[in-house]
């Protein structure tokens, strides 16, 4: 089906691939005559593999992500500098 996305805001990384920022995103999967079929939860962090209403195949992979990493994310470019930190806490 098509691939429709619901309040997902993402930003491209230095890789060139859409990674979501927003918590609550979902995806949802329309057929031919835009009726939703399956409708899936998007967690922040995630890859995103399928443009804004591209087509996807059954199996298909929408996104990926990794349930082991804490993703700091940000919406525009810039230096990040930690301050405080003790290693391993």
């Amino acid at each position: 089906g098509k691939v429709r996305y619901v309040r997902i805001r993402s930003v491209v990384n230095a890789e060139g691939r859409s990674v979501v920022l927003g918590r609550n995103g979902e995806v949802t999967i329309l057929d031919a005559k835009e009726r939703e079929l399956e409708r899936y939860s998007i967690p922040a962090g995630a890859v995103l593999h399928v443009a804004e209403d591209g087509d996807v195949d059954a199996g298909g992979v929408i996104c990926t992500w990794d349930p082991h990493a804490v993703p700091i994310l940000c919406e525009v470019g810039g230096k990040v500098r930690f301050e405080d930190l003790i290693e391993g806490q």
